[in-house]
């Protein structure tokens, strides 16, 4: 599961926005904590797939998306809570980034949690 959002943020002349995209993924795993722990502190390009087929761009080759705030992993207390991670990335932008490229050619560059793992907000 995941959300992609949208915020304005600056005073007037000086606007932005700020992409949000939250994550659930199912599965409190080594390779789930690995990734997380790869991400901390680093600066991160993702292209995130919208039910609509389009493509978002959060990072680019001079500034990446940043790990929130909210990043939580957990088993869960009883058998039938869900257990994983909940993974929030920001980035500042000036407007939304669509990306048009060729996705073909990203795979197989991947540094998902499987080999390719597509995650739909």
């Amino acid at each position: 599961m995941g959300e992609l959002k949208y915020t304005t943020q600056g005073t007037f002349g000086g606007k932005s926005m700020k992409a949000n995209l939250e994550i659930f993924h199912p599965g409190f795993k080594p390779k789930l904590l690995g990734f997380i722990a790869s991400v901390m502190n680093s600066e991160t390009i993702i292209l995130a797939r919208l039910n609509n087929g389009d493509v978002h761009m959060l990072g680019d080759a001079d500034r990446g998306a940043e790990i929130g705030d909210s990043v939580e992993a957990t088993s869960g207390k009883a058998v039938t809570d869900n257990n994983g991670a909940t993974i929030a990335f920001v980035y500042d932008t000036p407007t939304a980034q669509i990306y048009t490229g060729e996705m073909d050619s990203l795979i197989g560059q991947s540094t998902n949690l499987d080999e390719v793992e597509e995650v739909t907000p």
